[in-house]
């Protein structure tokens, strides 16, 4: 399947932008005010003994400075109700993006709409995600369909999974999702959340999940935080062609690197990440995700995730915290199978030595005693 790639001088930019301006009664965002002191965004409470929206934190300016969330329950319309202060200054994370990456899905994809919509359909709990998705609008909330779903989709090709991310601080989506099961007599899920933080439903017996949700990633902070806009999100995943957002309500696609399009549909595919924190563990998982798909499509172009790769320090599995070796080991087992390590290994050569020894130490089994 072939697409015209909009440049980023799309007209009706300003249009798009203005379908996220946000309603006087919106859900607290980045850079609203709270009694007079701005909002950084969210946290949550994890492990927390009751999972839902009293798990949920809200950070404030300060909070930067300290090592844990503070103890800071988010404001409900209740209490805005009844005297708390609320300034709504902050904009919608989509309105961050510069003008043309926001696309109108008619424009970019004719079929990627109804192909979004069968998806959901076919899914497991095709219902629930629907009406969670409503839900969240109705709420003033926005959820995007991200990753491999909305690649493979624009493409035309099978989706494998639904994974959203959204503005929904992760305890609110707990009850919002509890209260879809609820009204589509959806049977009996289990609704949990990773120390990543990360939300999903899956079957109590068997079956397949039916979704995985993130909240927007906040980053500047000790601890996982939320709340951040499109850019500073699409900043932290790991290849610009799994950095493309649709929103199912809106119809719209957004491209908030300004490449994730272009790179998908150019020939050869390029593997370009993004990425450019400095956290070990994010970037091993990105060199496993790197290589993931490089065996997938063994044609794609790759100079740029080699030259990203070469720039890692070589002692790059030394700067592994020990606590973080489960989530890379678990990356690893996840993005390469076994009958594809011997080509994983080959390929981490031409990746330069912080990937070689990388694949090293997972190969050898060393991480167990790092």
């Amino acid at each position: 399947m072939s697409i015209d790639v909009p440049s980023a001088g799309l007209s009706g930019a300003g249009e798009l932008g203005n379908l996220y301006e946000r309603r006087p009664d919106a859900p607290l965002a980045k850079g609203d005010h709270v009694n007079g002191v701005r909002v950084l965004g969210f946290a949550f409470n994890y492990p927390a003994r009751e999972l839902g929206r009293d798990a949920d934190v809200l950070l404030l300016d300060g909070d930067e400075d300290y090592d844990e969330p503070p103890a800071r329950p988010v404001p409900s319309r209740r209490d805005e109700e009844n005297g708390t202060r609320i300034d709504r200054y902050g904009c919608h994370p989509a309105q961050s993006l510069r003008p043309g990456l926001l696309i109108r899905a008619q424009d970019l994809a004719p079929h990627l709409p109804s192909a979004v919509d069968s998806a959901i359909f076919r899914s497991a709990g095709g219902g629930v995600v629907r009406r969670l998705i409503e839900a969240a609008d109705a709420q003033g909330h926005s959820m995007w369909l991200i990753g491999g779903a909305t690649r493979d989709l624009l493409k035309g090709a099978p989706e494998n999974d639904l994974d959203f991310c959204g503005t929904i601080p992760v305890g609110e989506m707990h009850d919002l999702a509890g209260e879809a099961l609820a009204r589509n007599d959806a049977g009996d899920y289990r609704l949990r959340v990773s120390p990543r933080r990360v939300f999903s439903i899956k079957p109590e017996v068997g079956g397949e999940r039916i979704l995985e949700y993130k909240p927007l990633a906040l980053t500047g902070l000790r601890f996982p935080a939320s709340g951040g806009d499109l850019n500073e999100d699409a900043a932290c995943r790991d290849l610009t062609v799994n950095s493309i957002y649709y929103d199912p309500m809106k119809e719209v696609v957004a491209d908030p690197t300004g490449k994730g399009v272009e790179h998908l549909f150019s020939v050869p595919l390029k593997l370009v990440t993004p990425y450019c924190g400095d956290d070990p563990m994010e970037q091993a998982q990105i060199v496993l995700r790197g290589l993931k798909f490089w065996l997938r499509w063994p044609d794609a172009d790759v100079s740029q995730l080699t030259e990203w790769a070469r720039s890692l320090p070589d002692d790059l599995p030394e700067r592994i915290p020990d606590g973080a070796w489960f989530t890379v080991e678990g990356a690893w087992e996840r993005c390469v199978r076994k009958r594809h390590r011997t080509r994983a290994r080959e390929l981490a050569d031409r990746l330069g030595p912080a990937a070689r020894r990388l694949l090293d130490a997972l190969l050898s089994g060393a991480s167990d005693d790092a």
